[in-house]
């Protein structure tokens, strides 16, 4: 007799558990035949997850609690909209039992962002409690215009947030004195809190940013072993995950709009808090020897930690960070494309080069007192120098070997967060018209010989960028974040020390004359969508002037050297070719010449004068012809000053 197994289990004869895990919204009870789970009752499963998720049907807006098993649509009744059957196509409908109904007399209620916002009158603000899981009271103001604007959420706070705030208010009214235990105990309470909520609001980040800014300042302070991390070998780790939540994609919106806020200080903010970041890892490089400290190799999610020892001091060029190294082994990496490459200028120590200066003082002195070793007084006096530098090269030997350290930062989308004000502050550069930071943004500083490369460097440094966007991005511009611009108090983005020396559809090399904060600034207009990839116009271009000019050089040559055709028709071809031909060389040598405004005015006024001696000869050959069909004398011999004017005076007059 065949016997049904009990709810929970599946199979036949024998009956064996469903596994079916109610965690992930799997209903307890399988297929009795085959094992498979399905999902609860009014639930759905997207197509290649692992779990189901409610359908949460609105029930004033569908027909039934049950929706599509694969998209989770529900079943909206006339007019009504969205997954859910929430919402009307038309901003100043509302949801009814008979569809969408026009209120004309305010903003129609309405959910947004998890919240419902109640019916509300012309320019009146909505205040309703924040989304669940957060506290606090979010505010929404109903236009005449536009109808409900954007949501505020700045003052929603998590639970989780709440109790750190409470340590740092006590902190900030000294009440709690913050040392070295303070630290590290605030820093791991800040990673598990950051890392373990999922959605962050505007008080979230303003409290986080606070308690790492004062984190961040007091660390600055601190030398030898007195900073933190000689203590705790974790704590490096823990500021950078909290700066890279903060500083992640999904905060991005919520800085600028913090910045727009009344109640956010002024001068916070991401660019506050990189400068911070970028203060305290110099901090650590000046007391790395003193403290024995590691090099540091940190990769979150968002940001790269590097601050590399370089000992070995070679006159070549080097690429950081340096991926290869065992410091990096194990850690995920979301670019491994974007680098520095550094000059040796910048890497060997100043000492080095005293000491390479006294080798080249020593051997031009032993070549001038060889011719001279007959005379005693100039060779005593010749060796006695040579004594003086040898034994000056051992002391610098004998002393502690001199380091460099380079510091690296890179943020994967800090240029997002930062505040999007540009400054062409190099003639002949024009900003885009829709600009849009498309790349990391890397921060280099070299700590050489107790002090730190600053000012303008004799050999520039190169940075290499992957771009963050490959599609309708054009225009690209190298660009230095300056945190005290005169221009804005708060720091803006310049292009003054930067060139771009390299491009293509997924990378920009870009070469800078000093170190600091750089990142790639692009069009995100269209434009570059309808004229395709880059570099094969730029072949097609080349490879067609190429042709084309060698045609119009042999047919110059050609109606040169044949002298039996000599007359004023072949002389009138002769000419326009040698105007066509010159108006593409300054073309193909010029095209590129936009960095120097002089040399790009020149090239402007050599293509348009020749290229209006082009068509001035054209008109030379049209006029000629005509006189040949309407005067009775043979005009096709003699002299040419009338056309000679024509074809190349009038253009230069004009031009």
């Amino acid at each position: 007799i065949d016997h049904q197994c009990p709810r929970g289990w599946w199979g036949s004869p024998t009956c064996g558990p469903c596994h079916c895990d109610t965690n992930k919204g799997f209903d307890p009870d399988c297929n009795k035949t085959s094992g498979h789970c399905h999902c609860k009752e009014f639930h759905y499963r997207p197509r290649g997850s692992d779990t189901c998720l409610p359908c949460d049907c609105y029930p004033v807006g569908s027909f039934s609690r049950s929706c599509d098993p694969e998209t989770g649509q529900c079943q909206c009744r006339p007019g009504v909209i969205g997954r859910q059957c929430n919402i009307c196509d038309n901003p100043f409908a509302e949801v009814t039992n008979s569809g969408c109904e026009v209120i004309y007399d305010g903003c129609p209620k309405t959910i947004t962002q998890g919240i419902w916002w109640p019916r509300t009158k012309f320019n009146l603000p909505a205040a309703v409690p924040c989304p669940k899981g957060s506290v606090g009271a979010a505010i929404r103001h109903c236009d005449v215009e536009r109808g409900w604007l954007e949501p505020d959420l700045y003052n929603c706070t998590s639970p989780p947030f709440v109790e750190l705030n409470i340590a740092l208010d006590s902190l900030e009214r000294n009440e709690t004195e913050l040392n070295t235990i303070m630290e590290k105990k605030l820093a791991h309470q800040l990673r598990d809190i950051t890392e373990a909520t999922g959605r962050l609001y505007g008080n979230d980040l303003q409290i986080a940013e606070r308690l790492l800014s004062r984190l961040l300042t007091f660390e600055t302070q601190q030398s030898g072993f007195g900073l933190t991390a000689t203590q705790d070998a974790h704590f490096n780790e823990n500021i950078l995950q909290g700066c890279s939540v903060l500083l992640g994609p999904s905060t991005s919106g919520l800085w600028r709009a913090l910045a727009q806020n009344q109640n956010h200080l002024l001068g916070g903010g991401p660019a506050e808090l990189t400068e911070l970041l970028e203060q305290y890892s110099k901090n650590l490089a000046q007391n790395m020897k003193l403290t024995y400290l590691n090099p540091v190799a940190l990769v979150s999610p968002n940001i790269v930690m590097n601050l590399d020892r370089v000992e070995n001091h070679t006159h070549v060029r080097r690429r950081f960070p340096r991926y290869q190294n065992t410091v990096f082994r194990g850690q995920a990496l979301w670019d491994p494309y974007t680098h520095v490459i550094l000059p040796p200028a910048a890497l060997v120590p100043q000492r080095q080069q005293q000491q390479l200066s006294w080798k080249e003082k020593e051997r031009s002195e032993k070549k001038l007192s060889a011719p001279q070793s007959a005379a005693s007084a100039p060779a005593s006096v010749s060796a006695n120098h040579t004594k003086e530098y040898t034994a000056a090269r051992r002391s610098v030997s004998l002393t502690d070997q001199p380091i460099t350290i380079v510091i690296l930062l890179i943020y994967r989308s800090l240029g997002a967060a930062l505040p999007p004000k540009y400054h062409a502050d190099r003639r002949g550069v024009r900003l885009p018209r829709h600009p849009v930071m498309n790349s990391p943004v890397v921060t280099i500083s070299v700590y050489n010989n107790q002090t730190f490369v600053g000012g303008h460097l004799d050999q520039p440094i190169l940075l290499e960028f992957k771009l963050l966007e490959t599609a309708n991005r054009s225009k690209p511009l190298c660009v230095q974040w300056n945190h005290s611009s005169p221009h804005d108090i708060a720091g803006c983005w310049t292009v003054r020390d930067c060139i771009v020396v390299y491009r293509n559809t997924s990378h920009v090399r870009c070469q800078c004359q000093r170190l600091g904060t750089f990142g790639v600034l692009m069009d995100s207009s269209h434009r570059e969508q309808l004229e395709g990839d880059l570099e094969t116009l730029a072949l097609v271009t080349y490879s067609s002037l190429c042709v084309s000019m060698l045609a119009l050089l042999l047919t110059v040559l050609v109606l040169s050297c044949l002298r039996g055709l000599k007359s004023n028709t072949r002389s009138i071809h002769s000419n326009t070719a040698a105007a066509m031909f010159l108006s593409e060389l300054v073309y193909l040598l010029g095209v590129n010449q936009t960095e120097q405004q002089f040399l790009c005015t020149v090239v402007a006024i050599l293509l348009h004068y020749f290229f209006m001696s082009t068509f001035a000869w054209m008109f030379v050959e049209g006029l000629h012809i005509y006189r040949m069909q309407t005067e009775q004398r043979n005009i096709n011999y003699g002299a040419m000053r009338f056309y000679y004017a024509i074809g190349w005076g009038v253009p230069a007059i004009i031009t």
